[in-house]
């Protein structure tokens, strides 16, 4: 759309000839500027119609699901992990053991996309959140008494917190688009 200046008028889109004086004419023209002749029996052209685009069709950014199905794969790996230090251990915390085991069911409910578990994990990401901010407070105050532990404890509290908050950014992401 735009101003033709050769011919004066705004263009909407599309244009007719007039059949009398071969002018070009705008689409919505019902009589011929130049020599007042009727133009409502020309063919119109077709509206231009902007492509719709419904949201949930829309595909994701290629990068997304690779991303949440690593992040739960992760934390499957770490409660198996503890799991299994705790039995070579012999070494049983109950809560510890509960905590893994959900985790591990939960993100495995998660991979297929149950409802229920994408809720649990953006609640266990929340606290996963609240957790690493506090370890990384530890951590810094660790650092005063035992630097190199304390900077550990910090990586950690940091690499905890980053793939939580990425993981409640990947369910939003997630929930915009119909299960593939």
């Amino acid at each position: 759309m735009g101003y033709d200046r050769a011919e004066g008028y705004m263009d909407t889109g599309g244009t007719i000839t007039c059949p009398k004086c071969g002018n070009r004419l705008p689409g919505w023209a019902q009589i011929c500027q130049f020599c007042k002749a009727d133009v409502r029996a020309v063919a119109r052209p077709a509206p231009e119609r902007k492509k719709q685009y419904h949201f949930a069709s829309l595909e994701p950014p290629k990068w997304v699901f690779p991303a949440y199905f690593s992040i739960l794969g992760l934390w499957i790996l770490l409660g198996a992990i503890s799991i299994l230090s705790m039995v070579v251990k012999n070494d049983y915390h109950v809560v510890e053991l509960l905590s893994s085991a959900l985790t591990i069911v939960v993100s495995i409910c998660a991979i297929f996309r149950l409802e229920f578990a994408r809720g649990i994990i953006n609640w266990v990401s929340g606290w996963k959140l609240f957790w690493g901010v506090l370890r990384l407070l530890g951590g810094l105050i660790l650092t005063l008494g035992m630097p190199a532990l304390g900077f550990i404890v910090i990586a950690l509290a940091i690499f905890d917190i980053v793939t939580a908050a990425f993981m409640i950014f990947l369910l939003g992401e997630t929930d915009k688009y119909a299960p593939s």
